[in-house]
């Protein structure tokens, strides 16, 4: 067994991956510190970690999907306004959740009831 270079979980002398952080045991490269000349194995390709960062309109985005889905609720009366203002919070909770605010999902979910309660409100009425 050999520790892992990059998450230093034990894994198998043989292995070519690592099962835990499946990091490519074989491309990575050896580099040399200038500091104390110590030799680091570093990744040839490594993977990519997106971090989300918030912006500065992303709560206003979310909160015209909360606004946008809740009077869909309250104006249930037109089924066409309720489909507008449900696809209205789909698409600005969904910008919003894309930027990291977790409101926006809220947003989300509130629009896709109003697209439900719209859909069965026209088909009542057929």
């Amino acid at each position: 067994m050999k520790e892992c270079p990059f998450c230093a979980k034990q894994i198998q002398d043989e292995a070519i991956f690592c099962k835990y952080c499946h990091n490519d045991l074989v491309a990575s490269v050896a580099t040399v510190t200038s500091q104390n000349n110590a030799v680091l194995t570093t990744p040839k390709f490594s993977a990519i970690r997106v971090s989300r960062v918030k912006t500065k309109w992303a709560p206003t985005v979310s909160i015209i999907s909360i606004v946008a889905g809740v009077i869909g609720l309250v104006a249930f009366a037109s089924p066409l306004v309720g489909n507008l203002l449900g696809l209205t919070a789909i698409i600005s909770g969904t910008i919003a959740a894309n930027a990291g605010e977790n409101k926006g999902k809220i947003g989300i979910v509130i629009g896709l009831v109003d697209i439900v309660i719209a859909l069965i409100l026209i088909m009542s009425n057929i």
